[in-house]
């Protein structure tokens, strides 16, 4: 695989997620031409010959993109900008809590203290709708933070490693060189609430449907 530069490879992660729409990249793609003598002769004549305006163009260009890409490494990128996003409380950060829960179903089982403390709790009709799932995501703070700083210092060890692949029935890979005690011990109702402003989250989960 070939080495992007850095921002290089930030602009197909964006493109890829959505970030940067695909007209952007078009634009980046004729008037740069940075990628010209980075790529191979005919993978590069593959993005210029692309039509971007054609119905389903996003899709091939995300099929080029990922040709060029670690996806373990997009993977994980994705993963710190939605923890990020939630610390911070960046946008709509309740669907970002939620995701959380997502990503566990998925194959990310390492996120169970963010999947059961908060993202389920908050995954209902009740929480969804209006301006009530505001005011129960904040009493998560500040501990979801202290849960979130967890998983970023497993991301940063390389305990867990992305690999941006998924198994025979669809779940999420992922490598994790944790030893066993390690991981039992980080289980979500092992590892303490770190805050009292975080009660909501030590309710059961069915308690939040009430």
């Amino acid at each position: 695989m070939i080495v992007l530069p850095e921002h290089i490879e930030l602009l197909f992660f964006k493109t890829l997620k959505g970030e940067t729409p695909i007209q952007e990249f078009e634009q980046w793609l004729y008037s740069s031409k940075e990628l010209e003598p980075i790529v191979p002769e005919d993978e590069y004549l593959d993005f210029i010959s692309l039509s971007y305006k054609a119905s389903g163009a996003s899709h091939e260009l995300a099929k080029l993109l990922r040709k060029h890409i670690d996806l373990g490494k997009y993977e994980t990128w994705k993963l710190r900008n939605l923890l990020s996003g939630v610390m911070k409380r960046e946008g709509d950060y309740v669907a970002g809590i939620i995701k959380f829960y997502d990503l566990y179903c998925k194959g990310y089982y390492f996120l169970d203290c963010l999947a059961f403390r908060y993202g389920l709790p908050l995954d209902s009709d009740t929480y969804r709708i209006g301006e009530r799932k505001f005011e129960v995501a904040a009493r998560f703070y500040p501990a979801i933070e202290a849960d979130i700083q967890r998983v970023l210092d497993l991301l940063d060890s390389g305990r867990i490693r992305l690999t941006g692949e998924a198994d025979d029935m669809g779940y999420l890979k992922f490598a994790d060189s944790r030893s066993r005690e390690e991981i039992e011990e980080a289980a979500y109702w092992k590892v303490p609430v770190t805050s009292p402003k975080a009660s909501v989250s030590t309710k059961k989960w069915w308690q939040f449907w009430n």
